[in-house]
C-alpha cells in the first residue's frame, strides 16, 4: 500500500503530538492560575490528543492503514497477516499485542462513569486534579496512536532525547529549590522535599526515575561505543571526542536526575528506582550474553529472590523491629 502526501502528513502530525506531550505535560505550570499544576498540564494534553486523533481520522479517511507494521512500510502487521487469512476484525485486533487488556480498562472506566454517583465529575474530573474519564481516555489515544506509529529507529532516538532533554530543566530546578534559591514563592516547604515542575515530590521523581533508564540507557551505549577499539588507516587508535562529550553529557543528566530523585524525600519512587535498577541489569546480562552469562544470570536471578524474601521477612517478622 503506498503513503500519500495527505498520509505522510498525518503521521508527521501524530509523531508531532506524542512529542509536544512528552515535552509540555511534565515540563509546563502555570503561577499564575488557581491550580498551577495539574489542571493545566492535563488541559494541555487533552488538546495534544485531539489534534493526534484528527489527524488519524484525517488518514484513515483517506485510505490510510489503521495499524503500521513493523519495520516501516515493507514489513507486514499482525493484523494485516490475519486479515489476508481470513480472520475477523476482532481476531485481528485482538491479535496486537496489550489491545485486550487495555479495551477491559476503557470499558470498566465507562461503565464506572455510567454508574457513577456523580456522572459530570467522573467524565471530566475533580477541579483539583482533573483525572476523570475524559483524561483516561486522552492517555489512551496517544499510547495508542504512538503504539500504531513507532516503527523506525530514528523515531525511537526521537522519542528517547526528547524525553531525557525535558528531564534536564526540571531535575535543575529541583536542585535550585532544594537550595532555597528558587524565585517563586511556594506555599508549601519545597526545599527539604523538591517538587519541581510536578508540584509533588512523588509526582517529580516518579516522572525523573523513568527518564533516568532512557538516560542510562545512553550512557551505557555510548561508552561501550568509546570501548569498541577504532583503528584508523594508519593502524592507530582513533579518539571520538564527539562521543565522549555526548558520553559526559548523558551523564551530566544522570546526576541531576540522581539529585532530584534523592532530594524528592520520596520513599516510593526510591524502591521503583532501586528494582528498576536490578531489572535493567537483568535485561543487560540476558541481552548482551556474555560469556557464562547463564551463570550470571542465575546469580542475579537468586540475589533478587533473596531481596524479596528479605523485604517479606523485614515486614512480617520480629527481624525488621529494628529497621522499621
Amino acid at each position: 500500500m503506498r503513503t500519500t502526501k495527505l498520509q505522510a502528513w498525518c503521521e508527521s502530525i501524530i509523531e508531532a503530538g506524542w512529542l509536544a506531550a512528552l515535552i509540555v505535560t511534565p515540563l509546563f505550570f502555570n503561577v499564575y492560575s488557581s491550580r498551577v499544576f495539574e489542571p493545566d498540564k492535563i488541559s494541555l494534553l487533552r488538546t495534544i490528543a485531539l489534534v493526534m486523533l484528527l489527524a488519524y481520522l484525517v488518514k484513515l479517511a483517506d485510505g490510510g492503514r489503521a495499524w503500521l507494521p513493523p519495520g516501516g512500510e515493507e514489513g507486514a502487521s499482525l493484523p494485516q497477516e490475519a486479515e489476508e487469512a481470513g480472520a475477523s476484525w476482532p481476531q485481528r485486533l485482538l491479535q496486537v499485542p496489550f489491545a485486550l487488556p487495555v479495551i477491559l480498562l476503557v470499558v470498566a472506566y465507562l461503565i464506572s462513569t455510567a454508574l457513577s454517583v456523580a456522572p459530570r465529575v467522573s467524565w471530566w474530573g475533580s477541579y483539583q486534579r482533573l483525572q476523570g474519564t475524559y483524561t483516561f481516555l486522552s492517555y489512551i489515544i496517544v499510547a495508542t496512536l504512538t503504539a500504531a506509529h513507532l516503527r523506525r529507529p530514528e523515531q525511537l532516538r526521537r522519542l528517547q532525547h526528547t524525553v531525557i532533554l525535558t528531564s534536564l530543566p526540571i531535575a535543575i530546578y529541583g536542585v535550585i529549590q532544594h537550595y532555597d534559591i528558587d524565585p517563586l514563592p511556594w506555599g508549601g516547604d519545597v526545599v527539604t522535599r523538591v517538587s519541581a515542575n510536578a508540584g509533588n515530590p512523588i509526582f517529580l521523581a516518579a516522572y525523573l526515575i523513568m527518564a533516568f533508564f532512557l538516560t542510562l540507557e545512553r550512557i551505557y551505549s555510548s561508552f561501550a561505543y568509546l570501548l569498541t577499539a577504532q583503528v584508523d588507516e594508519q593502524g592507530g587508535t582513533v579518539h571520538d571526542m564527539a562521543s565522549a562529550l555526548v558520553g559526559g553529557s548523558y551523564l551530566f543528566v544522570l546526576i541531576v536526575q540522581l539529585l532530584a530523585i534523592f532530594w524528592s524525600q520520596s520513599r516510593g519512587p526510591w524502591l521503583g528506582l532501586a528494582a528498576g535498577l536490578y531489572v535493567f541489569v537483568l535485561l543487560l546480562v540476558t541481552g548482551l550474553r556474555p560469556r557464562n552469562y547463564r551463570l550470571w544470570t542465575g546469580v542475579w536471578v537468586g540475589l533478587g529472590v533473596l531481596g524479596a524474601v528479605a523485604l517479606v521477612l523485614v515486614n512480617t517478622t520480629s527481624l525488621g523491629e529494628p529497621l522499621r
